[in-house]
């Protein structure tokens, strides 16, 4: 999980500096999908724990 947020603060961050629009979209979507990731471990996780 702390990977996941790692890599979606990481391409928060890229999509901030980055110049071109086609390039912020990416690291925007690819923010979005490591997020989804993190809320699915989350989720497991939670399940398995109780």
């Amino acid at each position: 999980m702390k990977r996941e947020e790692a890599a979606r603060k990481l391409h928060t961050d890229l999509a901030t500096i980055a110049q071109k629009p086609e390039l912020r979209d990416i690291f925007l979507k690819s923010a979005q999908q490591e997020a989804e990731h993190k809320l699915t471990f989350e989720l497991e996780y939670d399940l398995t724990t109780f």
